[in-house]
């Protein structure tokens, strides 16, 4: 917990310094660059990012605001998408760029290459269990 307190603490202030949004702007905007055309709904977008739907909705009015997603509609016109504008995908690799610095400046920096790629390859199992 610690680490990850850490962590994002260090990646907030990097973006509040790159004059970049919050932390939360950029896992929505992740999502959506390496989802199918670039779209989610948002029930899928909740569930991934563990977030509350009347959380989540008023995140993502300021970041349609912002002009970096707009809201599409469904074909069978029951709810609608959450799609990543040209914008959204120039934002996100900006702040991906940072992301990428931070975390190798608190995490890199004390792991080797190959520590690092046994961390990963040890959160991608915990990752791969299905949820209770």
């Amino acid at each position: 917990m610690r680490v990850h307190q850490q962590v994002t603490l260090s990646l907030e202030g990097a973006f509040k310094a790159a004059d970049l949004p919050p932390l939360v702007w950029h896992d929505v905007l992740i999502e959506l660059a390496h989802a199918p055309d670039h779209r989610l709904r948002p029930v899928e977008l909740g569930s991934v990012l563990q977030m509350a739907q009347y959380n989540l909705s008023r995140l993502l009015d300021r970041m349609v605001d912002a002009g970096l997603v707009v809201r599409a509609p469904c074909q069978d016109k029951r709810g609608h998408w959450i799609v990543l504008t040209a914008s959204g995908l120039k934002r996100q690799k900006e702040m991906y760029g940072v992301y990428v610095r931070v975390l190798m400046q608190d995490m890199g920096a004390h792991l080797g290459e190959d520590s690092a790629r046994k961390l990963a390859r040890q959160l991608g199992k915990v990752l791969s269990q299905p949820e209770a």
